[in-house]
């Protein structure tokens, strides 16, 4: 039942993907796999559904040419990469470098797997983090004093950019348990590299928190009511700018003088709410920011073409969401 759990939470999260940035085609997907079991699952699920899907894999992996498993893992990437015929992206770093930089190997990992991802296109790069990953970032945060902003966890998706260009990077098992995840590698004996290090609660603060704090939580209380409070706070903190806006949002369409005098982050709220609410899709990164770019610049001539051939256009004295098929139709 777990198995099909975690399955179909990465058949959700490919297609939510699809509809946010109203991508039809064949998906370029980086996996940013790092020899562990979370990664290992990932690939594991990906190619499973790679031809159901239509997605194009590559694997991104850093070699720590001088940390003690890096023989192991490399020879593990590349077994897996043959295994699923994949195409495979490698860095390599020394653990010598993270040290002096202050890094642990992970952030020292990412760091290059990011890396990898701006050079070289991809519409998709995946990271395994999962709940359990999601209620440590938490915590770790409000000790070191984070706000509502900080304390509302890691994305689904979340857009970066570097050197002018801008990547789509995606955790679709942010919902799942470390337990279900474990539970799909005994099932479908998944191949992978257990990290010493995530137990060094010398050197890292999240170690500290993995291995000391959430068991003793765990003991006494439900651990998963923090996922709740995470998705409470999500609410709020959405709700909370919402309540300061004096336009109908579920309109779709909105007098000039209106969305003027709305501040720049609030008009985008306004239009993206709708489209959420309304027709049920989120607009992605790319349209919100012509969006905003439009709006700043000129209302005169204003038309936007959105996914699911949706248009924003200037009517008037007005702003209207308005839908192309519904207007041929209608003609």
């Amino acid at each position: 039942m777990k198995d099909h759990l975690v399955k179909l939470n990465f058949l959700n999260f490919i297609n939510r993907y699809r509809i946010t940035h109203n991508n039809t085609d064949t998906i370029n997907l980086g996996i940013l796999y790092s020899c562990g079991v979370d990664s290992s699952v990932l690939l594991d699920i990906a190619n499973r559904f790679k031809d159901k899907l239509n997605l194009n894999i590559t694997i991104l992996y850093v070699c720590f040419n001088d940390f003690q498993n890096s023989k192991d893992a490399d020879n593990l990437a590349i077994k897996m990469a043959e295994l699923y015929h994949n195409k495979i992206i490698t860095d390599v770093c020394d653990l010598s470098s993270a040290k002096h930089l202050g890094l642990s190997i992970k952030e020292m990992a990412r760091k290059a797997m990011k890396s990898i991802a701006f050079r070289n296109e991809f519409d998709l790069v995946l990271t395994a983090h999962h709940a359990d990953d999601q209620i440590e970032t938490v915590l770790f945060r409000l000790f070191r004093g984070a706000g509502i902003e900080g304390l509302t966890g890691m994305e689904h998706l979340s857009e970066f950019k570097h050197d002018g260009q801008t990547r789509t990077f995606g955790k679709p098992f942010l919902d799942i348990k470390k337990s279900d995840i474990n539970e799909y590698a005994r099932t479908n004996v998944i191949h992978f590299i257990e990290d010493d290090t995530n137990y060094n609660i010398d050197t890292s603060d999240r170690n500290y928190i993995r291995n000391n704090i959430i068991p003793l939580v765990e003991h006494r209380f439900n651990i998963n009511s923090i996922l709740l409070t995470i998705k409470n706070l999500k609410e709020y903190n959405e709700e909370k700018f919402e309540r300061n806006i004096n336009v109908d949002i579920n309109s779709g369409k909105w007098h000039i003088n209106d969305i003027i005098n709305l501040s720049p982050g609030n008009r985008l709220f306004v239009i993206r709410e709708y489209f959420r609410k309304i027709h049920g899709f989120n607009l992605s990164k790319k349209s919100l920011d012509d969006i905003k770019k439009r709006l700043d610049d000129d209302f005169k001539e204003m038309y936007i073409n959105l996914p699911n051939n949706w248009v924003i256009a200037r009517e008037g004295d007005y702003l209207v969401c308005s839908n192309v098929n519904k207007i041929s139709a209608k003609v």
